[in-house]
């Protein structure tokens, strides 16, 4: 019962580890950040990180029922919006750009990796820190190595019992086989 209990542990444990890797991966900016610092940065730092972020979207595009603007402005036609999208002017519109796909391929390699990299480490932690201390696994080695001598000696006394048993039983046959009350080299023939 303890082991499926163990297992299931194990099973609930690996679960939570995937969904805190993917919750990482894709509501964190972390991954986003170091994307745009390796990959799109001319320099390595967050300049223009919050632009690369945002897409933008014409208000024209919005159907004629939705009046997003109380008043109608004139002078806004964009606004932006967290996604990585074309522009409204690209032939695609609104289409996911590639970069998108290269960021969620990143995403979806940092969940392996996070998860990998925690069970190789607790894999190592569970190994370097033992269920047992030394010890009481040397006391019970010793016990065990007690208990084989003692039953090498119950074994090797049974047998040597067995033996003895089996030598008075074949004496007592030879005994029962010669004539009753004669002596070995007495023929009388008379």
């Amino acid at each position: 019962m303890l082991g499926s209990l163990s297992l299931s542990y194990d099973d609930l444990l690996q679960k939570e580890l995937r969904t805190l890797a993917l919750f990482i991966a894709f509501t964190s900016s972390f991954i986003e950040e170091t994307f745009y610092k390796v990959f799109i940065s001319p320099d390595g730092s967050l300049n223009g990180f919050l632009n690369f972020t945002l897409s933008d979207f014409n208000i024209s595009d919005f159907p004629g029922d939705l009046n997003i603007l109380s008043e109608p402005d004139t002078s806004v036609e964009y606004c932006k919006y967290q996604d990585h999208r074309e522009p409204p002017t690209a032939n695609n519109k609104y289409e996911y750009k590639s970069i998108y796909w290269q960021f969620a391929t990143t995403c979806l390699m940092f969940v392996f990796n996070f998860t990998c990299l925690v069970f190789i480490i607790s894999s190592w932690i569970c190994w370097l820190i033992p269920d047992i201390p030394k010890s009481v696994n040397l006391q019970i080695r010793h016990e065990n190595h007690v208990i084989n001598d003692m039953i090498i000696e119950h074994e090797l006394r049974k047998a040597k019992y067995l033996a003895l048993n089996e030598k008075k039983k074949k004496g007592a046959r030879l005994e029962d086989t010669s004539p009753r009350g004669s002596v070995q080299g007495d023929n009388d023939f008379s």
